[in-house]
């Protein structure tokens, strides 16, 4: 059997105590993934993810179009880094 898992790390603000935290998230039973090099839009730096469901997968876009300037998020098409897969889940490392 084809194992499709996926494990990226991250460091992420934590906006409600203002600490850099390092994730590790695990993708699993992954469907689709896009990464794609922009040298006009780097995806080495992530400002705001969407993450939601859509028939049955989780969809995390790393590149999401912020619809309304306010936070509203939706699937970019175009996204420099998103993944789909069938279920998450992530870890704090110390």
């Amino acid at each position: 059997m084809i194992q499709n898992d996926m494990i990226i790390f991250i460091e992420a603000l934590n906006w409600k105590n203002d600490t850099w935290e390092r994730l590790k998230i695990i993708f699993t039973e992954v469907t689709q993934i896009r990464i794609i090099e922009n040298k006009r839009r780097h995806i080495d730096v992530v400002f705001e993810a969407l993450i939601c469901e859509d028939s049955g997968e989780v969809v995390f876009d790393f590149d999401p179009i912020d619809i309304d300037g306010v936070g509203n998020l939706k699937e970019n098409p175009d996204s420099n880094f998103s993944v789909r897969c069938k279920s998450v889940s992530f870890e704090l490392i110390a």
